[in-house]
């Protein structure tokens, strides 16, 4: 009787063996040319695998390997924040393989303040998911971010004095660096924001 049952839980052991699945290997990103973003998409958001010279390679939201060729940018200064392997930015497809701008998603997350008329530090926190929130702010509650092209929409409501519920900022990106970002707010269009950062970049 043992020995039967010793059979049977080997052939049983034998079967699940045969019978599992056989692991898949994981697909090569395909290749898009960024011609073909020009005309569908105003920005190409990407994680950089690649840096080459003045050229970035990113595998885009839909899985996709897609280079592009930085000089334009460069020359144009439209390249905000550098452009780093693993960083995820966002492109905006000019002619043929070139980038007509870069802005990198991953510097901009983070503290960002300035000193505000009562010399205190005021300011926006903006986090990974779209999400943000006021620092010592009681003017502007900031909810949301997310962009056009290269251009910062911040969603907001104000103190409630003006009647206003709740608005959408689009906010022109003048400057960024690990320590640096300058806007220029859409409702003030002739005066600069410069933001420095606080803390950590998380």
């Amino acid at each position: 009787m043992k020995k039967a049952l010793s059979i049977l839980l080997a052939v049983l052991a034998l079967t699940a063996c045969q019978s599992k699945p056989e692991r898949a290997e994981a697909d090569e990103p395909a290749y898009v040319s960024p011609e073909d973003f020009t005309d569908t998409h105003i920005e190409v958001s990407g994680i950089i695998t690649e840096v080459g010279d003045h050229e970035v390679t990113l595998l885009t939201e839909a899985g996709d390997s897609c280079k592009f060729i930085m000089t334009q940018a460069e020359e144009n200064r439209k390249v905000f924040g550098g452009y780093n392997l693993n960083d995820h930015v966002v492109v905006v497809p000019g002619n043929g393989d070139f980038a007509e701008a870069l802005l990198n998603v991953s510097t901009m997350m983070g503290r960002w303040v300035y000193k505000n008329v009562a010399e205190e530090e005021s300011g926006i926190h903006i986090r990974e998911g779209g999400l943000a929130m006021s620092i010592n702010n009681d003017t502007q509650n900031f909810h949301n971010w997310s962009l056009f092209g290269i251009k910062l929409l911040l969603t907001w409501n104000g103190d409630g004095s003006d009647g206003i519920a709740a608005l959408i900022d689009t906010c022109e990106v003048r400057y960024l660096s690990q320590d640096t970002l300058t806007i220029v707010s859409q409702f003030m269009p002739n005066i600069e924001t410069v933001y420095y950062r606080q803390g950590s970049q998380e």
